[in-house]
């Protein structure tokens, strides 16, 4: 079962390690990352990786309860889990495995797949769109 969390921004690290003590299993972790290349102003080309949700992350449990989820919502690291997202697990599957399928050697996104995105399939849930 899949589950989004938001974690504070220098936090990471310890969020993942705090989890799996607390879980006493593993717990696979995945945020996707994109590649974007800058030109710089004297010609060069400057890299940055980022992660393309931000401060969000999946983690996905062997076995998990929804009621089992609130006993891990004071990890270190960890500002609120997504709890919306254990109903739309079809959904969050098929987004991990279109950004897997879409990752390069290196593990992370180009730039390019955001320019041959079709925008047709695209609908704003919430917001002033």
């Amino acid at each position: 079962m899949w589950v989004i969390a938001k974690v504070k921004k220098k936090n990471l690290e310890i969020f993942k390690k705090e989890l799996e003590k607390k879980m006493k299993s593993k717990v696979t972790f995945y945020f996707p990352k994109v590649l974007i290349k800058k030109r710089r102003f004297d010609g060069n080309i400057k890299i940055i990786i980022k992660n393309l949700l931000g401060n969000y992350i999946f983690c996905h449990f062997q076995n998990l309860e929804a009621i089992r989820l609130c006993d891990y919502k004071f990890t270190r690291g960890l500002d609120y889990f997504l709890f919306e997202s254990l109903k739309n697990q079809k959904s969050l599957y098929n987004f991990i495995n279109l950004c897997k399928s879409k990752e390069n050697k290196d593990g992370s996104i180009s730039s390019e797949f955001f320019i041959n995105f079709n925008l047709k399939k695209l609908k704003f849930i919430n917001g002033p769109f």
